[in-house]
């Protein structure tokens, strides 16, 4: 009954339980934007791995995310990213970095 009435007193004030989630909203899309991502003959383009590896979560916290969010309409093909985006050379890590960049650019742009 305490609890309760001590759980009711703190929703009122605006609290809720519970821990931070790991990823922020537009890390979510980012990463439901990654999971969407198809080339030309459908296949995906970043495995949960990958992107669990770029925003450095596990696959479960990608999976609950994914779970939660509604599909995002992705073009078929995301646009290449520039060799400058590349810091370390041409790989998966990078690639997905590079990507995260460019997404992070654009989504710093639609909110100006």
């Amino acid at each position: 009954m305490r609890t309760n009435e001590g759980l009711a007193a703190a929703r009122a004030r605006g609290r809720t339980g519970g821990r931070k989630s790991k990823l922020t909203p537009a890390a979510i899309g980012q990463a439901r934007l990654m999971y969407e991502a198809k080339d030309a003959k459908g296949k995906r383009l970043h495995t949960v791995a990958e992107i669990a590896d770029a925003f450095k979560v596990t696959r479960g916290t990608i999976y609950r995310a994914l779970e939660k969010t509604e599909q995002a309409s992705v073009p078929v093909q995301l646009p290449t990213l520039p060799e400058a985006s590349f810091s370390t050379g041409p790989g998966p890590a990078t690639h997905l970095q590079g990507l995260a960049d460019l997404l992070v650019a654009g989504a710093e742009d639609g909110e100006q």
